[in-house]
């Protein structure tokens, strides 16, 4: 991918993913009003064990492994002796074990704190990755036109406004 639109690459291939993401709570919230959690969630067993069951049956050819210099491979860690890398590493981590959290329980915490009805929260936790869908591309044309960095900078910050509003 040339580097000039490599932004917008990447950021049409993290919408895919944010549709997937998105197609499960939204059709969470419209099964839950109709049926009601137990049978949604017996229905949804099917595929998380099926699908890994055909994964795992599936055979693949195995990958040659490709021989490295001792001098390459040395020069890889030697990324990590790099202390903005370590804390840019370190910063992202924590980052992901937040958003986790805020995953795992923002769904409760909208049904409990707010008292809003399951099938509703599932909704509006279903539409974060749905605007993720329209964010990723443009997001990725942004990049193009403007660094990496003030974007990644824009969009922390955004993040953090978003949670503190929640809050």
């Amino acid at each position: 991918i040339p580097p000039r639109i490599r932004g917008r690459a990447l950021g049409v291939f993290n919408s895919a993913g944010a549709f997937g993401i998105a197609l499960g709570p939204i059709a969470l919230s419209v099964f839950l009003g109709v049926w009601g959690w137990r049978p949604v969630y017996l229905l949804w067993s099917i595929p998380a064990f099926l699908i890994p069951w055909l994964l795992l049956r599936l055979r693949l050819p195995t990958p040659k492994p490709q021989s490295r210099s001792r001098d390459e491979s040395a020069s890889e860690f030697q990324i990590l002796r790099n202390v903005s890398l370590i804390i840019l590493l370190a910063l992202l981590g924590a980052r992901a074990v937040a958003g986790n959290v805020i995953n795992t329980y923002i769904t409760p915490y909208f049904v409990d704190v707010w008292s809003i009805d399951p099938a509703t929260a599932s909704l509006i936790f279903g539409i974060r990755p749905l605007m993720a869908l329209c964010a990723s591309p443009m997001g990725g044309v942004m990049v193009d036109r403007i660094s990496e960095k003030v974007w990644m900078m824009i969009g922390l910050i955004a993040q953090i406004i978003s949670i503190m509003v929640i809050a």
